[in-house]
């Protein structure tokens, strides 16, 4: 996310200049003549303007706040910026001047004269696979020498890819979008619009890294190949809302893309940091087409639970199984309550299934025939209850470690793939454990036709069905 994110344009007619107020320019001497600004917002404001002694367009970047009390930004964009300019790569927007005033940080910097991926999207322009191709090898070059240096640019957008005259493809404001967030300088459009492209675990608060990098650029290029961003607001007074992202194996996102650009795409996107590639500059080399050697940070991580771990004392544990195999055998009574307690412990470390069935026995119950004899209500009654005691010594709040809701998504026929919030879950029949709350979930393959995206409020504890009808 570069500051054109975060500022709107204005109008701003030939007869009417607005010189570049007197602060400024006291800090920036008469080097630069300035036309006025281009842009603008409560805290930011672009100008346009010449930089004499090097002889071309430039723009100067202002961001206006307290700069006594907030010393610890005006030192981190600072240090950031100065990072960005000693990498010494031309695929880097390195500024050229930097200053501090009283209320106020500036920089410059080059002038993009054919203008940056986000106005892409917005115009709903689809580039081709020889350009978005050239797009991610010129920027994962930029960003593999800033990995290879320490350095992490934290907030990717399309506003930070800018287009140039000489045919180079620029990347800026390394770490400023970070920052300015966090100081709380980013407006709520601005911060919506980089959240889609932050990687899931830096949604959690984790720190930005090199894969965080990673995932952005891949997510930039699906946008591309799509030609329109995934942050869609269906009207003036709706809640935007963020597709999710669905790259299959076995389908071109379009037209003359070729599936090895998926294959790489899928590894970049997913929500394992491990289990992307091991660099940036492997997954450009990938979704290009080439054939990077193997590296070790290139495995996929293993998962952190083992079985192993769950049985930490086989001895005492085959001791425990010998002495309730033999209550089971003296005392009837004791062994129903021991084989109920076993059952729910080995249940307790499967994946749920139980819950599956939970509207089948509701269904049974409310559709059963109005002549039925109490006797039969009485036992569905009490089937119900003892699923539901039994549902509960399973799944309540201390016992589900994977999530706290269910979802189950079925198709009428057939198989189609399955994301949730935008995650590949696998395929149909899915039961999935996920935290309470809203989802989006989406089918697709080949039986899923035209099906559009699902949002559902799943509560703790219960599991939401999604049924899809099947293209016939």
């Amino acid at each position: 996310m570069t500051i054109h994110d975060l500022v709107d344009p204005v109008f701003r007619g030939p007869d009417s200049p607005d010189p570049l107020p007197r602060e400024f320019r006291a800090v920036l001497g008469e080097r630069f003549r300035v036309d006025g600004p281009v842009a603008k917002t409560r805290h930011c404001t672009v100008y346009g303007a010449f930089d004499g002694e090097l002889g071309r367009e430039v723009a100067i970047k202002v961001i206006e706040f307290d700069t006594e009390r907030e010393a610890a930004l005006v030192e981190r964009l600072d240090q950031r910026l100065r990072s960005a300019a000693e990498l010494g790569h031309r695929a880097v927007l390195a500024p050229t001047h930097l200053a501090v005033g009283d209320g106020f940080f500036l920089y410059v910097s080059r002038m993009a004269a054919g203008g940056d991926a986000a106005a892409l999207l917005r115009n709903g322009v689809r580039s081709s696979w020889e350009d978005v191709r050239n797009i991610v090898l010129g920027v994962a070059a930029a960003l593999g020498r800033a990995h290879e240096r320490g350095l992490v640019h934290g907030g990717l957008t399309p506003s930070n890819i800018l287009f140039f005259s000489d045919g180079v493809v620029r990347v800026a404001d390394f770490g400023v979008s970070e920052a300015l967030a966090a100081a709380g300088l980013v407006d709520d459009v601005a911060a919506l619009r980089a959240s889609a492209y932050r990687a899931p675990n830096v949604k959690k608060n984790t720190p930005a890294d090199a894969a965080a990098d990673q995932y952005a650029l891949a997510a930039i290029a699906y946008e591309l190949l799509l030609g329109r961003e995934r942050l869609v607001v269906y009207g003036d007074d709706s809640v935007p809302v963020l597709d999710p992202i669905d790259v299959l194996a076995s389908v071109p996102l379009a037209s003359g893309v070729p599936l090895h650009a998926n294959a790489a795409l899928r590894r970049a996107l997913d929500p394992v940091p491990g289990n992307r590639f091991a660099t940036i500059t492997e997954f450009a080399s990938a979704f290009a087409g080439s054939t990077p050697a193997p590296s070790e940070g290139a495995a996929t991580v293993p998962p952190e639970l083992r079985l192993e771990r769950r049985i930490g004392f086989p001895i005492p544990l085959g001791w425990v199984i010998v002495g309730l195999l033999a209550l089971i055998v003296i005392d009837p009574w004791s062994g129903a309550m021991v084989r109920n307690g076993w059952n729910a412990l080995w249940d307790s470390y499967s994946p749920p299934r139980l819950d599956v069935d939970v509207p089948d026995i509701l269904s049974r119950n409310a559709h059963a025939p109005a002549s039925a004899s109490g006797r039969e209500k009485r036992d569905e009654a009490r089937d119900a209850s003892w699923f539901a005691r039994v549902k509960s010594s399973m799944f309540g709040s201390s016992s589900v470690t994977r999530g706290d809701a269910f979802i189950h998504v079925a198709v009428d026929s057939g198989v189609a793939s399955v994301t949730i919030d935008g995650v590949p879950r696998g395929d149909t029949p899915l039961l999935v454990p996920v935290s309470a709350g809203h989802h989006v979930v989406k089918i697709s393959g080949p039986v899923a036709g035209r099906a559009p995206p699902t949002g559902l409020v799943v509560a703790e504890g219960d599991t939401a069905r999604v049924s899809f009808r099947a293209r016939r």
